[in-house]
C-alpha cells in the first residue's frame, strides 16, 4: 500500500481511473535531482552540464536516461546492436 506509481499511470489521462489508488502515495523516478544516491548525483551533474540547466530536472529526462541505459545494457549483453538480438537479451533478463 505504501508503494507509489510512476510513468504513464500518473498521466492526466489516467487520473480519473487511478485517482483513488495514487492519492497520497510517493512517486519517484530512477534518477532525480531530489535523490541523493551516487547514480542520481552523476545524472544530475551530467544533465546540468550538457544542457546548462538550472531549473528542476524534468521527470521525462530521468526516464529517458534510464531507457537509454537499459537498451545499452541489453545490447552489451547481446554482444550486438541487432534488434532481434537485443530483444532476446531483454527477454532473457525478465
Amino acid at each position: 500500500p505504501d508503494l507509489g506509481f510512476e510513468g504513464a499511470s500518473l498521466d492526466a489521462d489516467f487520473q480519473p481511473a487511478l485517482g483513488e489508488l495514487v492519492a497520497g502515495r510517493t512517486h519517484t523516478v530512477r534518477w532525480s535531482d531530489r535523490l541523493d544516491d551516487a547514480e542520481s548525483r552523476a545524472f544530475v551533474k551530467d544533465y546540468r552540464a550538457a544542457h546548462q540547466w538550472k531549473a528542476p530536472i524534468p521527470e521525462v529526462a530521468g526516464n529517458a536516461y534510464f531507457g537509454v541505459e537499459f537498451l545499452l545494457a541489453a545490447a552489451e549483453k547481446a554482444g550486438s546492436n541487432d534488434p532481434q538480438a537485443v530483444n532476446r537479451a531483454i527477454g532473457a533478463s525478465a
